[in-house]
């Protein structure tokens, strides 16, 4: 049977468009999919209708919307009064303060225990007394000071004196696992409190012989008591303590615990006499 050759031309070529045309339409359609696809998951991403006009800012919107405290929050006019500004600033520096006194793990890693404590200390305008010396180590008038600035074996430091800078207790925790600690003065810190006091009890239990309170009004009875832990404490100054409860009863108690302490700053054997008790 003979084929008419336009016939088989036509039909040939008729069958290539088709196919051409299937796997055109068929990869245009997955194009299609993937694309509404990805703007569906877009749209329900951040919840924004087709039909509504939406600014910019609507892509960085969370997608269950904002919350009724936070619209209510921003629409609330700013407050640029003295006492809010003042305000804002002192919380400003509070958050300063705390990271400024925050523990650094790479710190210790880097110069040990010992020296990380002491450039703490001294950086901030404290001294310290390393061990086997006799003179105190600060900064001077240019903000410069003698310390090593590696790793240095044999050097502990043996004093710190803290009461030219407020410090806290992240900064306790900087000056930590010191071994041969003998003398601390945190004096004049309004930081200083029971958290604090419980820490310091904690950290030198075995190696503290002096410890200055004095002026640090944030320390309660509770915080008193722990003093008894640290038993080799020989002198113990708690001038401007006077608002603690019982602080009389508690240094009678603390003397009895240990003996051979010197408690200064208090007249906690002062009784009163007859007259007074008759009054």
């Amino acid at each position: 049977m003979s084929v008419n050759p336009i016939r088989h031309h036509l039909m040939k070529n008729a069958s290539k468009i088709t196919r051409s045309n299937f796997r055109r339409n068929i990869y245009t359609s997955v194009i299609d999919m993937k694309e509404k696809e990805k703007w569906t998951q877009h749209e329900e991403k951040w919840d924004r209708p087709k039909e509504e006009w939406n600014s910019f800012f609507h892509y960085f919107a969370p997608k269950k919307g904002i919350s009724v405290e936070v619209i209510r929050t921003l629409q609330m006019p700013i407050d640029f009064s003295p006492k809010k500004v003042k305000k804002w600033y002192e919380n400003l520096k509070e958050r300063k303060a705390i990271i400024d006194q925050r523990y650094i793990e790479e710190r210790v890693t880097a110069v040990g225990c010992e020296l990380a404590a002491a450039h703490f200390i001294v950086h901030r305008g404290g001294k310290i007394l390393k061990r086997g010396s006799s003179e105190w180590i600060e900064r001077d008038e240019d903000m410069e000071y003698d310390l090593p600035r590696h790793f240095t074996p044999g050097f502990y430091v043996e004093c710190i004196d803290a009461s030219g800078f407020q410090l806290r207790y992240e900064g306790l925790e900087t000056i930590g696992n010191l071994e041969y600690l003998k003398w601390l003065d945190v004096s004049n810190s309004e930081y200083i409190d029971d958290w604090c006091i419980d820490r310091i009890c904690g950290q030198y239990a075995n190696t503290l012989e002096y410890l200055n309170l004095s002026n640090c009004t944030g320390i309660s009875e509770r915080g008193f008591s722990a003093l008894a832990r640290l038993k080799k404490l020989k002198t113990l100054d708690v001038s401007g303590l006077d608002s603690i409860d019982n602080v009389k009863f508690l240094c009678v108690l603390l003397e009895d615990v240990i003996p051979d302490i010197n408690i200064i700053g208090i007249d906690y054997m002062e009784f009163p006499t007859l007259e007074e008790k008759q009054i």
